[in-house]
């Protein structure tokens, strides 16, 4: 009987309660970080969305030789939208009638109006100069765009200061020079 028992082979109970404490150390660590990631890449990716919504609307009033105009819509109460607000033409300045954000991503802007405008006229250059910042609050990173008067040239990085309603254009540490 003995020699039978011998050759049983398996886990104790002890053993098996180790892995199990150890597998949810391991989750509660690595769970949260996780979280972040996800909620950082949301940011970039809003912020390079947005990027690309404005040098697509810049480009079609070059092109279409017409004025596009931007409107950043629900910037108090996510998920903003920006929807295309060309009243002088019949030309679409936006390949999209709208873009949504994701629903963490939020957005601050300097940008004038109720709600923030953004214009570009027939040769491509902005009415106004803004600097557009996207964070959320489950993610430490906050992006930033900041728009050049007249000629629309735009510059992207990472935003160092508070999110607040007066947003200094020297604090997105520049990542791309792009126009």
């Amino acid at each position: 009987m003995s020699h039978l028992l011998a050759k049983e082979r398996g886990f104790t109970l002890f053993e098996l309660l180790a892995v199990i404490v150890i597998v949810g150390i391991l989750a509660a660590i690595g769970i949260p970080s996780l979280v972040r990631l996800v909620n950082a890449s949301k940011v970039r990716d809003a912020q390079a969305q947005v990027q690309g919504i404005i040098r697509g609307a810049q480009r079609q009033a070059l092109l279409k030789s017409t004025d596009c105009e931007l409107q950043f819509n629900n910037i108090s109460s996510p998920p903003v939208t920006i929807s295309d607000t060309n009243t002088t033409s019949t030309v679409a300045c936006l390949t999209a009638s709208t873009l949504k954000l994701p629903q963490d991503v939020k957005i601050v802007t300097n940008l004038s109006g109720t709600p923030p405008k953004l214009a570009f006229n027939f040769k491509g250059r902005s009415n106004k100069a803004g600097t557009i910042v996207f964070y959320s609050d489950k993610a430490k990173q906050k992006r930033c765009l900041v728009i050049a008067l007249y000629m629309g040239m735009m510059r992207a990085g990472e935003y160092t200061g508070a999110v607040t309603d007066t947003l200094d254009p020297t604090l997105c540490n520049t990542a791309t020079n792009t126009l």
